[in-house]
């Protein structure tokens, strides 16, 4: 595979469900989905063709984990308790690199399977009571440069990761960054890039991973862009 494109997929065991704040250990499938109702607003006049607006939204999760006991099965426990206690679960799904989504849900369905040849295992589906908040990794939009000051536009609010000099955490094809800010030092979608030297176009400009945050969502690899004259 690529290494560009290796860098960029999203692997199965990295997506992970949390409950309250506790990770729901052993698990090995899980699915966040989304469905969407449609409102028929076809009339007479539509030239024969039906038309349709959009109308609620539904989010769902469903997750088959190993059944645990001890220390391992908290995660487990807190989901069987509020549905027992008919209570809602703050869930949060963690897309490594990519989001998180984090809200409120009931549990609709939980099951425990005991096979003969094999662990035993639990299931469960739960369904968002709200509209769930969803944080995305931020991607360069653009990059464009005037004299020695490159200007950087990202697609979401960022902050840098606690540890991190966001300086040397970025590269400029053909100079050296000596200084870099995120807006007014605070959480902005514009990254301000000072180097030794004034670049030229199509000069390539690196992010490296791990550099920046949008709320929990780290930004997992690297992110760059050709630049542009401003």
């Amino acid at each position: 595979m690529p290494e560009l494109v290796k860098k960029n997929v999203v692997r199965g065991v990295d997506v992970l469900i949390f409950a309250d704040g506790e990770l729901i250990a052993g698990q090995r499938n899980c699915d966040y989905s989304r469905t969407a109702d449609t409102l028929d607003t076809t009339t007479k006049d539509d030239d024969g063709f039906r038309t349709y607006d959009s109308g609620l939204v539904e989010a769902k999760v469903s997750l088959e984990n190993v059944s645990y006991f001890g220390q391992n099965g908290r995660g487990q426990v807190i989901f069987d308790k509020k549905m027992e206690n008919h209570e809602a679960v703050l869930v949060k799904i963690n897309v490594k690199g990519k989001k998180v989504i984090i809200g409120y849900c009931y549990i609709t369905s939980a099951s425990d399977s005991g096979q003969y040849t094999d662990v035993s295992s639990n299931s469960y589906e739960l369904v968002f009571c709200t509209k769930p908040t969803t944080k995305y990794a931020p991607f360069l939009k653009t990059a464009t440069f005037s004299g020695t000051t490159v200007t950087l536009k990202l697609t979401e609010a960022v902050a840098s990761v606690t540890g991190t000099t966001l300086k040397d955490m970025i590269t400029v094809e053909g100079g050296t960054v000596t200084e870099a800010t995120i807006g007014s030092n605070t959480a902005a979608d514009t990254i301000t890039v000072t180097v030794s030297a004034a670049p030229t176009a199509g000069k390539l400009v690196t992010i490296k991973g791990g550099a920046l945050k949008n709320g929990d969502t780290i930004q997992a690899g690297d992110l760059y862009m050709e630049l542009a004259t401003a």
